[in-house]
């Protein structure tokens, strides 16, 4: 079962119950180290990809639905309030 830990969909708890993965990061002795400079260049939009998992069939039918009627078909599959 770990090898699976981090596929996007494996569980094996029932349909319509929540997961949880805890990850414990020790405290390590003395000060963290400055990060280095990153460039700040601008990136090109556009050719993004969006993945939605939904296990719920009239729910992705419906999600399905509205981005293929939108005039901006990502906006229907926003998630958040």
């Amino acid at each position: 079962m770990l090898s699976r830990l981090f596929e996007p969909i494996f569980t094996t708890k029932g349909k319509g119950k929540g997961t949880v993965v805890s990850v414990y990061l020790p405290r390590v002795p003395g000060a963290a180290k400055a990060p280095e400079k990153v460039s700040q260049t601008a990136v090109a939009g556009g050719t993004e990809t969006v993945l939605g998992a939904e296990d719920e069939a009239e729910m992705l039918a419906r999600k399905t639905r509205e981005a293929l009627d939108s005039p901006v078909p990502s906006e229907p599959m926003v998630s958040g309030p």
